[in-house]
């Protein structure tokens, strides 16, 4: 019998990694964007999301 887990949120608390990293994303990059620090974990959620499903039906692969 198959069973299958959760990963995200789950088994690994992405939520609390995004939290962690994404102020070091934007302070590292923020010269560059165009988003203020407010927006970017929006913007950046936004962007993965498309490209996860991107991903998903098969227009890009893992590498890329």
């Amino acid at each position: 019998m198959p069973i299958f887990f959760d990963l995200d949120d789950t088994l690994l608390d992405d939520r609390g990694a995004q939290a962690a990293y994404l102020p070091l994303v934007y302070a590292a990059w923020r010269d560059r964007l165009p988003h203020s620090e407010q927006e970017f974990p929006g913007v950046w959620r936004t962007a993965l999301q498309h490209h996860f499903d991107r991903h998903v039906r098969g227009e890009l692969s893992y590498d890329e």
